[in-house]
C-alpha cells in the first residue's frame, strides 16, 4: 500500500514487543467494581494517567470527548459507544484498544499532524434517542472527513479467529397495523354475522410475505442496490457456522436449510420481515368467549441499500389497499435509513489495506451489519464515509492496536488526497 511503507510497520512491531500495554485485566475490573456514574471518570482517568487529556460534555457527562488537533484539511472521528449500566467485555476492549492506540501514535509520531476526535459515547439504552441529541447539540464534533466506529455483537459474524470491517448498515422500519371491526368485542354467539379483528389482520399479514420467505409487496425488490463482486468475495471465505447456530439457537436447521455462503448471503444482503408482536381478544381465562373487535401487529422490516423507510411504507400502504384491506391502519414506529460505503470508496480502502497488513487472510469484508444498528443519524449527519471495525476481539487484541496505529498514519498521509463523500 502506498501509504504505509514498511519502515512504518517495522516500527509498530517492534514497539509492541518493547512496550508493555497497560493492564486491561486491571481496567475491566475497574468498571466492574463501579457505579453507573463513576465509569465515565474511570475511563477518563485512564487516558489522562497516560497522556491522553479528555473532557465531558456540559450536557452529558457519560459521553467523553479526546481530540488531538492538526492545521490539516481532514479529521477523522474514532466514535466508541457503551453502555452506561457498565460497558461490555467487547466495548471495554474497543474503549482500551482505541486508547492504546492513539497513545502508541502520539509516542511514534510526535510531531507528525494528525486531526483525529474520539467520541466515547455513553448510551442508556440501544433504542434511547441520545444520538441525535448528541448530534443537534454539539454539531461542530461531527464535521469530519470520515468515521471509524467500533463494532459490536450485531455485526453478524460470530467466529473470534476473524477479524471484520464492514462497510454499511441495514436500516429499520417498525410498523403498527390495526384492525377494528367494531365499537367493542360482542359475544361469541354473534360470529356468524360479526368481522373477527384478529383474523381481518392475519390475513392482511398473509398477503405480506409468504411460506417461502419471499415479501410480496409490489417495487420492494426493485428498489435494492446490489453490492459488486469485490464485496462479494469475502462471503465465499467465511466458514459454514449453520450448523453450530442451529444447534446453539434449539433449530433442527436454518431457515430455509441455509448453509455456506448462501447462509451469509441473505443474513447480510438480503430485506427481512418479521412479525414481532400480535396481540387480540379478550383475556383467554374470561369465563365469555367475545369476537375480538381490535387486533394490533407489529412487523419489523429490515432494509438493505436503496431501500429507504419511507418509500417501503408507502409500498405496503399500496399493497394493502389493492389487496382489498383498506380497513388496516398503519402507522410507523421507527425509521432508520440504510446506508453503505463503497469498497472502492478511498477511505475503504485506506482501511482496507492498513487491516490486511495485519490480519492478511483472517480479514473478512462484509458488505453490511446483520442486524440494525442505530447509526443512521450519525452518518447523515457526516455526508461522510462511515466504517465499522471488529476492535479488540480474543485473538486479535494486540492486532488491533497495531491495525489503528496503522490506519491513522495512513489517514495523515492522505492529507493530499481528499478522502471525503
Amino acid at each position: 500500500m502506498s501509504n504505509i511503507v514498511p519502515i512504518v510497520h517495522d516500527t509498530i512491531v517492534e514497539h509492541l514487543h518493547t512496550h508493555p500495554l497497560p493492564s486491561f485485566p486491571a481496567f475491566m475490573h475497574t468498571l466492574q467494581q463501579s457505579t453507573h456514574e463513576q465509569i465515565p471518570y474511570h475511563i477518563q482517568a485512564l487516558l489522562h494517567q497516560h497522556g491522553l487529556l479528555s473532557t465531558s460534555l456540559p450536557t452529558n457527562s457519560s459521553t467523553l470527548v479526546y481530540e488531538q488537533s492538526a492545521d490539516t484539511s481532514q479529521t477523522l472521528l474514532l466514535y466508541t459507544p457503551y453502555w452506561t449500566s457498565g460497558p461490555s467485555l467487547q466495548q471495554a476492549r474497543s474503549i482500551f484498544t482505541t486508547f492504546a492506540a492513539l497513545q502508541m501514535y502520539q509516542q511514534l509520531f510526535p510531531h507528525v499532524p494528525l486531526h483525529v476526535r474520539w467520541l466515547i459515547d455513553g448510551w442508556a439504552s440501544p433504542n434511547a434517542p441520545h444520538l441525535p441529541v448528541l448530534l443537534a447539540q454539539y454539531p461542530h464534533l461531527f464535521q469530519n472527513a470520515a468515521c471509524l466506529c467500533a463494532g459490536n455483537d450485531q455485526m453478524g459474524i460470530e467466529d473470534e479467529h476473524i477479524a471484520l470491517l464492514v462497510l454499511g448498515c441495514k436500516g429499520h422500519l417498525r410498523i403498527s397495523l390495526t384492525s377494528q371491526t367494531a365499537a367493542s368485542s360482542l359475544p361469541l354467539m354473534h360470529s356468524a354475522l360479526v368481522p373477527d379483528a384478529l383474523w381481518r389482520l392475519i390475513w392482511a399479514l398473509q398477503s405480506i410475505k409468504n411460506a417461502h420467505e419471499e415479501i410480496l409487496i409490489d417495487g420492494f425488490y426493485d428498489l435494492i442496490v446490489s453490492s459488486n463482486d469485490a464485496e462479494l468475495e469475502s462471503l465465499y471465505r467465511l466458514p459454514d457456522k449453520a450448523r453450530e447456530l442451529a444447534q446453539r439457537w434449539g433449530l433442527p436447521q436454518l431457515l430455509l436449510g441455509l448453509h455456506g455462503f448462501q447462509q451469509y448471503y441473505v443474513h447480510l444482503l438480503l430485506p427481512t420481515c418479521t412479525i414481532t408482536h400480535l396481540q387480540g381478544g379478550e383475556d383467554p381465562s374470561a369465563s365469555t368467549p367475545t369476537i375480538p373487535s381490535h387486533a394490533t401487529a407489529i412487523v419489523d422490516f429490515q432494509l438493505v441499500p436503496g431501500q429507504q423507510p419511507d418509500a417501503v411504507f408507502s409500498l405496503l400502504q399500496h399493497h394493502l389497499q389493492d389487496k382489498g384491506f383498506q380497513d388496516i391502519t398503519l402507522r410507523p414506529l421507527h425509521k432508520a435509513a440504510p446506508f453503505h460505503t463503497a469498497l472502492e470508496h478511498p477511505f475503504a480502502q485506506l482501511v482496507y489495506h492498513a487491516s490486511t497488513i495485519v490480519y492478511d487472510q483472517h480479514l473478512a469484508v462484509l458488505p453490511l451489519t446483520a442486524g440494525h444498528l442505530p447509526f443512521t443519524n450519525l452518518q447523515h449527519a457526516l455526508q461522510a464515509p462511515l466504517l465499522f471495525l471488529s476492535l479488540g476481539h480474543e485473538p486479535f487484541f494486540v492486532e488491533s492496536i497495531h491495525q489503528l496505529v496503522l490506519i491513522l498514519q495512513a489517514f495523515h498521509t492522505s492529507e493530499n488526497q481528499p478522502i471525503g463523500p
